[in-house]
This record gives C-alpha cells, structure tokens and sequence, in this order.
C-alpha cells in the first residue's frame, strides 16, 4: 500500500528517467497509462544514449501540455517490448503509446540471446503468458520464440513448464497449460508484491533528489526554427563503432539476413498484441543510415526491402508508422550508423510524438 501510494505520488517525476526497478517491472508502468499528461514511449538503446533534443528531455517541462513516460534499455526488440506492454493488460486498452523501432534488428536473422536475456522480466512474461486479455494462439506463437532463449528459463521452473504446454498445443498440453493457471497468477501476484517493494526501495534510496518540483512551462514550438537551428548545428558521424550492423558483407548476405530475420516474427507478434490489448499505438521507426550502407554496396533498392516490408506489416495490422523513409540519406539525422538519434534526429521523433498527443498526426498510406 506504501508502494503504491509512493508511485502514484511520484511517477510525474520517474517520467523521464530510466532505471531497472522501472523497466523491468510493471506497477510504475500501469500507473503511468492511468495519467492524462504522461505518454508512455517505449524503446531501445536510443532511449538511453545522451543526446540534445531527446524526447524525456524535450518534454520534461510539459511545454506542449504533456511529458513522456520512457522505458527502455539497450537491445529491447519487438518480444521484449511486447512483454513489457502485455503485462500492462486491460490498463492499456484505449490508450495511447509510442514505440521506437530500430531497423538493425532486422538486419540479422538472429539478434543476440545476451539482449533479449538482459532485457527479460519474468514477472511481465507470467503476466503475458496467464494474461485474460491475449488470445491462446498469440500466447502459443510468443511461447514458441521465448522457448528459444533457454537462459531465461532457469529463472522459473513453472514458466519452462508453461511455455512448452503453450507450444506443444495438443488437447493434453492445452489441459496441462490451464492446470498451471493457478500456480502461474500466484506466481505473478508474489512478483508483483516484489516489484512495489523494490520501487518502494528506489524512492525511498532516492527521496532526497525526488523532490524536485515538476515544471509546467507552457510553450509555443516554432518546429521550423528548432529544425534549421539543428540542421546548422550538425554533428559529426561517430564511424567508429565496433559492432557491424547488417550491410558490412555486401548486398547478398544483407539481403539474405534481413529476408530471414527472425526479428520480423517477433514484430507481426507485437502487432497482434498491441490489436489485442486495444492499444492505440505509433511506431516511430529510425531510418537506415544509407550514405553507410552505400560503402558497401548495399543501395537504396535493397534498403527499400526494410522499408517496404515494415510499413505493408505495419498496414495489415492498422498500426500507424511514420518511418522517417526520406531521412535516408540525410546525414545529421543519425549519430553514428547505429539506431541512435542526433539532436534533429531526435526534434522530428519529437514533433510526430507531439502531434500524435494531441491528435494531429496523419500518416499517409505509402505502397
């Protein structure tokens, strides 16, 4: 009950910022759906890296009447985040929220088990799998990708259980699956309790900088002088990062890697969810850096591939994208040639999460 009194008293403040206690449980999160001046936006690592413009900086003195709610942690991919928001349940339904989505994800046919385990919560993934809100063959497909992270799984022996009762889908293994319903919600009501007194832990370990008074500043955004004020600002790719992102080996193997990336399995299911759950979403996808990919061979043509294909799943499933497409090739746009946002990368992720709020984004269907 402290807990929650605590969370309630302070998510206006935890809004902006990013720490575990937040990103891997679930009470701060629903309180924060509940809040008519907080718009959850969820992400990945250009959520965490520092940069001028960001929106949890942006909005954080509510100038246009709102401020966001960020979670996020590097190498959060679609099974993650619909985890994280499947937990939210029936809180979510009607409400609005904001995904980032990096392209590099598609660009392997596998992502990296260490993301996806550093990222994992087993209390939003009970709260997934024993949701009331989720059709049983959503539940069975999203069981069959978590079975293939096999780290995750020691960390409850009544979830590995579960997941491959869900996978199985035989009569038998359906009837094993709803046996375990009610050891699974006790599981995940002794979770819950321990996510509350962690928060409970945080606020009061912090208490002393949680004091700080929530501004509201009122403000008229003139978006065309922010956006040339950056433009004469730009800042210089960073083409120095170790780790490849897709186009390093030419244009077949790129080709080959995004066609079979398992990631687009794990994003059509995140889009089924957010259907589901009645969410009322938009993805906000990060361009590719294509003066990157032009060194290696990898043009436009094959670019276009991603392009194309997220926005026709993002279509199927009536979820509104704005995919940043004629950024492409604008070279102040991205920070490096990682999914990571300059400081004009960021004020027009910033302008479409504004407009989004208060209801005057049009995405225009594009084939």
């Amino acid at each position: 009950m402290v807990g929650g009194h605590l969370e309630r008293r302070y998510v206006h403040v935890l809004a902006p910022m990013l720490f575990p206690e937040k990103n891997q449980g679930i009470a701060l999160q629903r309180i924060a759906f509940g809040q008519s001046d907080l718009l959850p936006f969820y992400g990945s690592s250009e959520l965490v890296k520092p940069a001028p413009n960001k929106a949890a900086d942006f909005f954080r003195i509510y100038p246009t009447g709102f401020s966001v709610f960020t979670v996020g942690k590097a190498g959060a991919a679609s099974l993650i985040l619909l985890q994280k928001l499947s937990a939210m349940g029936s809180d979510l339904r009607g409400k609005k929220v904001v995904i980032s989505i990096s392209p590099t994800w598609f660009f392997h046919q596998n992502i990296p088990a260490t993301y996806y385990d550093g990222n994992f919560s087993l209390l939003q993934a009970g709260e997934l799998i024993y949701s009331r809100h989720l059709s049983f063959d959503l539940k069975r497909d999203v069981a069959r990708r978590m079975l293939e992270y096999p780290k995750t799984l020691e960390k409850s022996v009544l979830l590995a259980f579960t997941l491959r009762q869900l996978a199985s889908d035989s009569p038998i293994n359906r009837v094993m699956y709803y046996g375990t319903v009610p050891f699974g919600l006790l599981e995940n009501e002794i979770l819950r309790m321990q996510d509350h007194c962690e928060m409970l832990y945080y606020i009061c370990k912090e208490w002393w900088q949680l004091h700080a008074h929530v501004r509201h500043v009122p403000q008229t955004i003139d978006w065309n002088r922010l956006f040339a004020d950056a433009a004469a600002q730009v800042r210089a790719h960073n083409d120095s990062d170790p780790e490849p992102v897709g186009p390093e080996n030419g244009a077949e193997l790129f080709v080959t890697g995004e066609q079979n990336a398992q990631e687009w399995v794990d994003f059509e299911l995140l889009l089924r969810g957010l259907n589901e759950l009645g969410a009322r979403p938009l993805l906000l996808s990060i361009p590719i850096d294509g003066r990157y990919f032009d060194q290696f061979g990898v043009g436009r043509r094959f670019r276009d591939l991603y392009y194309k294909r997220i926005r026709g799943l993002a279509q199927v499933h009536d979820v509104p994208i704005v995919d940043f497409e004629g950024h492409d090739l604008d070279e102040d746009f991205l920070a490096g040639h990682h999914d990571h946002l300059t400081d004009k990368g960021w004020l027009y992720f910033d302008k479409a999460i504004d407009d989004f709020f208060h209801d005057r984004l049009v995405v225009q269907p594009r084939t």
